[in-house]
């Protein structure tokens, strides 16, 4: 594995575990929605591991890393704007709308960021692991943005 491969893998994965960071400070703050986002902290970590594991299979050259098509430094930019939300979030006033919506564009950059497209392989279980993926944060932008819609129908958050 070249070294911009492995930069490449590795901010992806830290990336998904800056997440989980986050998830689980918004789960600690707002007990109320603590499942919700202590399954997102799940997921976000699932997802890290998976990212390794292709790591892996990259250094096995069983998997291709097309390094022409990802910026590390869009994914290291993007783990300072959400290690900056994790300060933000503990601050007094922070409300759960506030958490809501930067986890909506968090969620949604990913996906039009195109991240996971980076990796090409001919095995179908690789190539599993990226539709899965890819699956699992759009849902997680369609689970955040439902409940981002019925808090904003909630009487004063």
């Amino acid at each position: 594995m070249k070294d911009k491969e492995l930069e490449i893998t590795n901010a992806l994965a830290e990336n998904e575990e800056t997440f989980s960071k986050l998830y689980q400070v918004y789960a600690d703050k707002f007990p109320e929605y603590r499942v919700f986002w202590e399954d997102l902290v799940a997921a976000e970590k699932k997802h890290a591991g998976w990212i390794r594991t292709l790591q892996a299979e990259a250094e096995k050259e069983r998997l291709l890393i097309r390094p022409y098509r990802f910026n590390v430094e869009a994914v290291q930019n993007q783990m300072k704007h959400v290690e900056e939300e994790i300060k933000t979030a503990a601050a007094p006033g922070y409300t759960i709308t506030n958490a809501l919506s930067a986890s909506l564009n968090f969620e949604t950059s990913l996906l039009e960021a195109k991240y996971f497209e980076i990796f090409d392989s001919f095995s179908l279980e690789m190539k599993k692991i990226f539709a899965d993926i890819t699956e699992e944060t759009k849902d997680h932008v369609v689970k955040v943005r439902d409940a981002w819609q019925k808090n904003k129908a909630s009487p004063a958050k």
